[in-house]
């Protein structure tokens, strides 16, 4: 299911969603300021936390997101940042895509 965003707070809590998914059988409440590697998240999670934030935006984020954002934070906004313009501006022109409505030419000879 595809989730829609409009906020930095929105996509943080997205964000916090799939970590707190994943990191579910965890006994310590998370907290989403440390790094990913303190907080556990392996190789493969991380790819499972890819996958997840990429099914819920509808986006295709790649693993290396994970390595070049240390926390949450960095990530969630790194997506808002970038990754959540696009969306909007691919949105955008779907809308005006939809607003243009071709009108037959008549040719008078």
């Amino acid at each position: 299911m595809k989730v829609l965003f409009h906020s930095f707070h929105d996509m943080e809590t997205i964000v916090k969603e799939v970590m707190t998914d994943l990191l579910k059988d965890t006994t310590n409440p998370l907290d989403f300021d440390k790094s990913f590697v303190e907080l556990g998240i392996s190789s493969v999670l991380s790819v499972e936390m890819v996958e997840m934030i990429n099914r819920k935006l509808g986006i295709d984020l790649g693993i290396e997101v994970v390595f070049d954002h240390e926390n949450t934070k960095q990530l969630a906004t790194h997506i808002f940042e970038n990754i959540s313009q696009q969306v909007r501006m691919k949105r955008y022109k779907k809308s005006l895509q939809q607003q243009i409505v071709p009108r037959p030419i008549t040719v008078h000879p």
